[in-house]
């Protein structure tokens, strides 16, 4: 049956048209004007300077010369060392001056222009706690401590004497208990009062707050400052009356005369001190 089929025979095959070729299309030419001599003189002329430079560019540029200039002669020279002997030389003629101008100032010296050192009293700024803790140095024995307190505890139950039961009656009349009740007032208001008194009584200073301390404290520093002042001055003026001349040997001379009834009225004014 499929022997002698053929597909073409039910389907034949499409008909390609050939495709030919278009034959090229001649394209216009332009004419294009050539330039004449003059023109490309004046061109070749633009470009000369134009190239020169190029080139000029284009070659490698040699750095100049160096030229080392001669080493200066001051170089050679300690020039260091001599400023610094400068300097000492100086330093030594300014040391000289100064030390010939206080010496030209100072006073000669003499024996009784020297003055012992005044020996200055530091108060101590911290005071020292005067609280020492007990330490116990032994180490305690607790289980014969608590033997020691049972055996305490139990003598102290075998003193006391047992309570005895009084009678008592549930019964009061009103009377009875008015004429309790009065004097219990008066004894409840006296007690009152005198337990008001008492405490009134006991109750001490208030305590001084820390102003008032401190207050208290310049006051003291001061009354010192006063005193020291007045015992240094009291000095001062033993001393220049010691070194003045005996009362009888300067009543012949006037011009002390002004001076004994100064000194005079010292002595009087510090016996008066002395017997306050």
């Amino acid at each position: 049956m499929w022997e002698n089929f053929i597909v073409d025979d039910y389907s034949p095959k499409p008909n390609y048209k050939t495709l030919i070729p278009k034959a090229v299309e001649s394209k216009p030419r332009v004419t294009v004007p050539e330039p004449f001599q003059m023109t490309l003189r004046e061109e070749e002329r633009r470009l000369k300077p134009r190239q020169a430079s190029m080139v000029v560019s284009v070659e490698p540029q040699k750095p100049p010369q160096f030229k080392a200039n001669p080493i200066p002669l001051k170089s050679r020279l300690c020039v260091y060392q001599k400023s610094l002997q400068e300097c000492e030389k100086q330093r030594e003629i300014r040391h000289d001056k100064r030390k010939k101008f206080l010496l030209a100032l100072q006073r000669p010296f003499s024996a009784g222009d020297a003055k012992p050192a005044e020996e200055k009293f530091i108060e101590p700024t911290t005071e020292k706690s005067t609280f020492r803790p007990l330490i116990n140095t032994k180490v305690p024995d607790s289980p014969k401590l608590h033997h020691m307190f049972e055996d305490r505890l139990k003598n102290i139950r075998q003193k006391r004497q047992p309570t005895v039961p009084q009678p008592f009656s549930f019964q009061v009349s009103d009377q009875v208990t008015s004429t309790t009740k009065r004097p219990l007032k008066s004894i409840k208001w006296q007690g009152d009062s005198k337990k008001s008194v008492s405490i009134k009584a006991k109750a001490g200073p208030p305590r001084p707050t820390k102003s008032a301390l401190l207050r208290e404290e310049t006051v003291r520093r001061e009354m010192r400052a006063h005193c020291a002042e007045y015992q240094v001055q009291l000095a001062e003026m033993m001393e220049r009356v010691q070194q003045r001349p005996l009362m009888l040997q300067s009543l012949d001379n006037p011009a002390t005369q002004e001076q004994n009834f100064l000194m005079l009225e010292y002595l009087v004014i510090h016996d008066v001190l002395d017997s306050s």
